[in-house]
Order: C-alpha cells, then sequence, then structure tokens
C-alpha cells in the first residue's frame, strides 16, 4: 500500500518471488556498469501472497552507490491477461484448421502476402519449405483458361467493396494433375 510504501517497510527483495531474483541481480550489475538498467519482467508478492506480473526498469541518481535511485513499475496484468487471451483464441485457431478438410487462406492485399493452412500443402502436394507463399504462386496455380476470369472477379470484388467473393476454377497440383475449385472469400 501508499502507506507501506512512504513507511520504508517495504523490503523489495522479499517482493520478489525467488525464480525472478536472478533478473534483480543482473540488473543490479548493469546500474553499477552503467546508471541503468534494461527493462525487463517480473512478479511482485502481494500481501495476500498473490502474485502480479510487472515491468521494471531502474536509474540511479547517484553514480557512487547503486542504493539510491529511481524504479519505474508498471503493473502489467491487463496485457498478460489479453497475451494469453489471445494465445488461446490462436489455439483454437490451429485446431479448427486441422479439423476441417478446407483449405483455409488469408491474402494480406497491402504486401500481397497468403497464409494457407496445411490442408493446401497436403491437398495440392506442394511443399511448404520451398513453394512461395504469395499471390502471383497462387495465381500461376490456376488453370490458364480461368486465371484471367477469376482474376478480374477478385479485382471486381475488391474495386467494388464487396464483402463476399466466390468462383469456381480448376487449379494445377504440384504434380501437374488438375483439380475442381469451390472458392469462397470475405475481404475486410
Amino acid at each position: 500500500t501508499r502507506s507501506d510504501l512512504k513507511s520504508g517497510n517495504i523490503n523489495w527483495i522479499k517482493l520478489t518471488p525467488e525464480e525472478h531474483r536472478y533478473k534483480d541481480e543482473f540488473a543490479m550489475r548493469q546500474l553499477k556498469l552503467t546508471g541503468i538498467s534494461d527493462p525487463y519482467e517480473k512478479e511482485y508478492i502481494r500481501k495476500d501472497g498473490s502474485l502480479v506480473p510487472i515491468t521494471i526498469v531502474g536509474v540511479t541518481t547517484n553514480s557512487e552507490e547503486v542504493d539510491n535511485g529511481i524504479a519505474y513499475i508498471t503493473d502489467i496484468s491487463n496485457r498478460k491477461r489479453s497475451e494469453d487471451e489471445i494465445l488461446k483464441i490462436n489455439e483454437r485457431f490451429k485446431i479448427i484448421t486441422r479439423a476441417t478438410n478446407d483449405v483455409l487462406w488469408d491474402w494480406d492485399l497491402v504486401t500481397n502476402d497468403i497464409w494457407w493452412n496445411e490442408n493446401f500443402y497436403y491437398l495440392f502436394g506442394f511443399d511448404k519449405e520451398t513453394y512461395s507463399p504469395d499471390i502471383n504462386a497462387w495465381f500461376e496455380g490456376i488453370h490458364p483458361d480461368d486465371r484471367e476470369r477469376v482474376n478480374l472477379k477478385i479485382k471486381n470484388a475488391i474495386d467494388e467493396a464487396r464483402s463476399y467473393w466466390s468462383d469456381e476454377y480448376r487449379f494445377l497440383k504440384s504434380d501437374g494433375t488438375i483439380v475442381d475449385i469451390l472458392d469462397r472469400g470475405y475481404l475486410m
């Protein structure tokens, strides 16, 4: 609490769980050498015993004594909760992409990079390590007799700011065989 802080009864070492103390020791060495420590993350122990994630950076106010300085401490609980939620969402997404037999894809219209789930490589026989995941490679895989039509329909969907695009075309697998594709996309 603020009163604990003002009274001087806070022992920073006791606030830090044992597994994070090496980070403090490294920061103290940095302070002695340079007068500032790089920001780092650790946890503090609250009065109730629960842990709070923080980020901390320190600077000395006197080049002779590391004990005199300022520490900037930020509670990063909200950020950590958000990171955990993103990890859960990403894990769910990975499971969903494995649970379907469809090829899922995402095209970044700014960079022209394209992402496919594993089914693209499995169903069409491309090597993930050697196949270039960009839009040009995908267009090259569309059967030459269908390529112009598909390209025009996609361009029109983008130019007209439609939210949905769909088309049927033939696609060339890595071994040269042709497969029929029903493709759908949502534009964002």
